[in-house]
């Protein structure tokens, strides 16, 4: 019986030294167990909860008390085309094939996404704040030449 744990105890030696080290650039422990790539530090590390990205609100239906882009641009005196480019400028807002959509940086000023119910286009609306933020202000008006 004593040869035996002593030949068990061989065994589960040898097959921990058989192990692979650690993928990770710099990292030399060895992993925990066959098949596995990395030690469990570098495995915890890489598999570390982030924070989740903030979901966008999406609204079908009009609200009021939001403007568009249309609205903004009327209200600044620039044409609506130019209303999300420099909002995404500024970081609000990024360009996809289905249309404009908000950036976490937007959802943090007040950006509510929509969606076209007939077209399936995706538009964003602000909150009439976005009409004091004083550096949309700025490339509004960089933009119109007055500065």
């Amino acid at each position: 019986m004593k040869y035996d744990s002593i030949l068990r105890q061989l065994l589960d030696d040898t097959a921990k030294a058989m192990l692979p080290t650690c993928t990770t650039p710099g990292c030399d422990r060895q992993v925990s167990k066959p098949g596995y790539k990395l030690c469990y530090s570098c495995w915890k590390a890489q598999n570390a909860k982030s924070k989740p990205t903030p979901k966008p609100k999406i609204h079908s239906s009009s609200s009021s008390g939001l403007l568009s882009a249309t609205k903004i641009g009327d209200r600044l005196g620039i044409h609506f085309n130019k209303v999300n480019p420099i909002l995404a400028e500024l970081g609000l807002l990024d360009k996809h094939p289905q249309g404009w959509m908000a950036t976490r940086r937007g959802l943090a000023f007040g950006a509510i996404q929509n969606q076209d119910s007939q077209t399936g286009n995706s538009y964003v609306v602000w909150p009439e704040s976005i009409l004091e933020n004083q550096a949309f202000l700025t490339s509004v008006e960089s933009y119109k030449g007055n500065t």
